[in-house]
């Protein structure tokens, strides 16, 4: 019981942080609207293959899990085959598919690989099945990142920004990213403590390995509140 107590403290408290990214963001689509192409529908950054840190994972499960039957089956189905690529291309993962034994370069070669392939959750019309669940990386994702001490860093969604950004948007666009990091970090390690094959500290995983490895591994993690 205490160790499912932890699970759901650390859990929670990650929602509130990914909750207040979520409302930044949201600010910054209702000030800049006419220069961000963000909404249901578009799903240019939802393809790809990119490796998500342990509390995202968690979250990610747990989007699955609530999911009614013909979507998960539908979900599963589009996981199993983008897993199977993932396993002919790195044939040495094992279930629950940890990717702390790859190499980044190794990760970076797959995530080329699969450049194109679309997120298990999205749905026909372009809506995320999981919105409420999705990674720090999707809730953050098209915005031109400002970081607090060093500036710009890094590309942006090409549909947003098109004009680039000036001294007010990046005062608007600024976050301290080393701390969103470290907070992913304690989070993930914490969880990571808790679980009964822990990975390393830097452990990250695919999202379709979750869904592939959810009845086996990460629904017996998962408590009925989680929310």
């Amino acid at each position: 019981m205490a160790e499912g107590f932890g699970v759901l403290a650390a859990l929670e408290e990650y929602r509130r942080f990914l909750t207040a990214l979520d409302t930044w963001f949201r600010s910054v689509r209702v000030k800049y609207g006419d220069r961000m192409q963000c909404s249901t529908g578009c799903i240019l950054c939802c393809r790809g293959l990119f490796d998500i840190p342990l509390a995202d994972a968690f979250r990610v499960a747990a989007g699955f899990r609530r999911l009614p039957p013909p979507a998960k089956k539908e979900v599963l189905c589009s996981a199993q085959s983008l897993h199977a690529g993932i396993l002919n291309e790195v044939p040495q993962l094992e279930e629950p598919f940890f990717l702390d034994r790859i190499s980044e370069d190794r990760i970076d070669d797959l995530a080329d690989r699969f450049d194109d392939a679309l997120c298990p959750f999205l749905a026909p019309g372009g809506e995320c099945l999981i919105y409420e669940f999705r990674p720090s990386a999707c809730i953050l994702e098209g915005v031109p990142m400002v970081d607090a001490r060093d500036g710009p860093f890094g590309d942006w969604c090409e549909l947003n920004f098109t004009g680039g950004i000036d001294r007010e948007v990046e005062a608007d666009l600024r976050l301290d990213y080393y701390e969103i990091e470290a907070t992913v970090r304690r989070a993930s390690e914490s969880l990571g403590a808790r679980m009964p094959l822990p990975p390393s500290k830097e452990a990250t995983v695919f999202i379709p390995s979750i869904i592939v490895a959810f009845d086996d591994f990460w629904s017996s993690l998962l408590q009925e509140k989680i929310r």
